[in-house]
């Protein structure tokens, strides 16, 4: 599968993991599971590696941030943290994350490069 996700060991936050090629309808799909697993009223957090990936397009970011708007009520407060490898993929996370921000301001987003900074600012914590 391309676009697989899993909750973190700890159940602070759910890890949604992309590899090449994957679809949009195959995030969505990811992205659907997560709701019907989650408890009502749950915070979502969302840390979402896009680390061996290419980086997303423009029409990707588009599909992904109206996606949010249709089901701004399962993202209510919550968090995605987006993980990427290289300044293409960073450029489009800020992309992402600026686009959202119009659309859905109850739910954030925030590109990084480091694994321990996303964790940290996705759950709140102190840097390791």
């Amino acid at each position: 599968m391309p676009v697989t996700w899993t909750v973190e060991p700890g159940g602070r936050y759910i890890v949604l993991s992309t590899v090449n090629p994957h679809t949009f309808a195959e995030w969505k799909a990811a992205m659907l599971e997560i709701f019907a697993t989650a408890k009502a009223g749950q915070q979502l957090r969302i840390l979402t590696d896009r680390r061996t990936c290419e980086p997303l397009t423009t029409a990707f970011v588009g599909q992904k941030t109206d996606f949010f708007t249709t089901h701004q009520s399962a993202f209510v407060g919550g968090r995605e943290a987006i993980l990427v490898a290289d300044d293409t993929g960073f450029g489009m996370g800020r992309m992402t994350e600026l686009r959202a921000a119009l659309d859905n301001p109850h739910f954030t987003i925030q590109v990084f490069r480091n694994y321990h900074a996303a964790v940290s600012w996705l759950t709140g914590s102190a840097h390791p």
